[in-house]
């Protein structure tokens, strides 16, 4: 997300000084700068540096460890980001990336500010959007955005999602056995993340809405996924994937999916425009030699 974030917004507004934090040392250089986020005045240091009219904030502590340890040094992180913030009278534009974790997958109306989540990251998620909503009562200072992606994929993703592990055992040539093959999921493509946060930063006056979502509002089962990435692959899914539910699992995940109320959809104001099928092709088509030693 933020590789595609960082090209887009240079892309767009060249103009802009751009400046990327992260609590890890080893990614310090002239581009990133270290911020030790459990530090209230390391995190003013940074401010006081950039002196931001807009913050984007990507960060997770628990997409990668779900502990109730990290879940607390995230919550000390926004926390910290926020006092150094008011500790400087500084009130940015400030836009939350936030997660469809913080909601349950048996709410077939989501609404912003009904929030039941139940993983650590969606608590996590959960602390700054509570934040973030108690700071706007009865002042204009802390202006927020809050989006709420479904499923992001594309070229290049690495990690346990479902794609890109499909991915792996493709190109290693492993079937993949995997659960919840009629599981619900709402995907969208990063690159049209990546759009509509550029078109906030940009537009942030403009645009009234508080709470986002970006989707495709198009709800496909994972076995349907397969199926798809199979054709593209013009291989038999037996070759490639083999789901191992349960007739439990099976009946239990037909009737868990996410569906956004209508009212609080963003279909029309902020459309997906990269279809599945073309972001899967992306993202699952073999490479062609030929071309690129032409190239």
């Amino acid at each position: 997300m933020g590789l595609h974030l960082l090209k887009d917004l240079q892309e767009s507004i060249p103009s802009a000084n751009i400046y990327i934090s992260s609590s890890r040392k080893e990614l310090a250089s002239d581009t990133v700068l270290f911020v030790d986020y459990d530090i209230t005045e390391s995190v003013e240091s940074l401010f006081i540096l950039t002196k931001p009219d807009c913050i984007l904030h990507l960060a997770s502590c628990c997409v990668r460890d779900s502990s109730d340890s990290s879940l607390n040094k995230g919550r000390l992180r926004d926390d910290n980001i926020l006092k150094a913030l008011s500790g400087l009278k500084l009130y940015p534009n400030f836009i939350f990336i936030a997660s469809m974790a913080v909601f349950s997958m048996g709410d077939k109306q989501i609404t912003p500010m009904r929030y039941h989540p139940t993983s650590n990251y969606g608590f996590e998620k959960l602390h700054l959007i509570n934040k973030l909503a108690d700071l706007s009562v009865g002042s204009t200072k802390v202006r927020f955005k809050i989006v709420y992606p479904s499923s992001i994929y594309g070229k290049g993703q690495a990690g346990k999602m479902f794609l890109p592990r499909l991915l792996q055992h493709i190109e290693q040539s492993r079937v993949m056995v995997a659960f919840g093959a009629n599981k619900k999921r709402d995907f969208v493509h990063v690159k049209d993340v990546s759009r509509i946060l550029v078109k906030l930063v940009s537009e942030f006056d403009t645009i009234h809405e508080s709470h986002i979502f970006v989707h495709s509002f198009i709800l496909r089962k994972l076995s349907e996924i397969a199926n798809l990435v199979c054709g593209i692959r013009q291989s038999d899914p037996k070759n490639i994937i083999v789901f191992d539910d349960s007739s439990k699992d099976l009946q239990r995940d037909t009737l868990e999916f996410q569906v956004v109320s209508e009212e609080d959809s963003s279909r029309h104001k902020f459309p997906a425009l990269i279809t599945l099928s073309v972001g899967l092709q992306e993202m699952f088509e073999e490479c062609d030699v030929t071309k690129i030693v032409e190239q």
